[in-house]
């Protein structure tokens, strides 16, 4: 998969998607905000010009009429999916039952995910460069710089166990 990561300062100015990109996503006299997500497939574009997707654009619009853009208003529980405590407390009955597939995002999901994201955040240390990350060997190849951010190197006598 081929992912471009946009973001942060390449010689003290932001990092923002070409122009063509900017033109399909943008209304007349808008700019990208300090934060939000801009995902861009095969089929067509996802556009949430702010954090956790509160408001996003499917593009182009006539390809995606009829889709349900309404979000759960209730958890699997009955508690409101905006209030943080449910994510805690179903993250945490999932860990004490020992079936990680009670969470809603189930832990081998969110693993990738969050992998994914904290390679972008590599990347954005990187601005201009082109990355290639081998997942199965945990290392973006012919990068050592950018590998050596994959892991912590802990001071003596606070390492973590092997497990």
């Amino acid at each position: 998969m081929k992912l471009h990561w946009y973001e942060g300062a390449d010689n003290g100015k932001r990092v923002l998607p070409p122009d063509e990109l900017k033109a399909k996503v943008l209304g007349k006299g808008e700019n990208f905000s300090d934060s939000g997500s801009l995902l861009v497939g095969t089929k067509g574009i996802l556009f949430a010009p702010n954090d956790y997707a509160a408001e996003f654009k499917l593009l182009p619009e006539s390809d995606f009429t009829g889709v349900k853009r309404d979000k759960p208003e209730k958890g699997p529980e009955g508690v409101a999916k905006d209030q943080d405590p449910f994510m805690k407390r179903e993250w945490a009955e999932a860990i004490r039952a020992g079936k990680p597939e009670m969470a809603s995002s189930g832990f081998a999901f969110a693993g990738r995910l969050t992998e994914s994201m904290l390679l972008g955040n590599i990347a954005v240390r990187f601005a201009g460069k082109k990355l290639a990350y081998d997942a199965a060997k945990m290392e973006f190849t012919g990068m050592p710089d950018a590998t050596k951010l994959l892991k912590v190197e802990y001071r003596k006598g606070w390492e973590l166990p092997k497990v």
